[in-house]
């Protein structure tokens, strides 16, 4: 986190009225150190991971 002064995900998972349903929203807080630092991008893609597989271990479960 060299990159940044601040870095949270913050998770928010909300169960549907039908049983299995339910909605997942994840968002990320930043701050970067320096104007010339990039937006933490290349975290979503471990984050999108992160939930597919939780997805899959959920469905698979149910």
């Amino acid at each position: 986190m060299k990159l940044y002064k601040v870095y949270t995900s913050i998770y928010e998972f909300v169960a549907g009225g039908g049983g299995n349903d339910g909605v997942a929203k994840l968002s990320i807080e930043y701050e970067k150190r320096d104007p010339s630092v990039p937006a933490p991008t290349k975290y979503l893609n471990l984050v999108s991971l992160f939930v597919e597989e939780a997805d899959a271990s959920l469905v698979k479960a149910g």
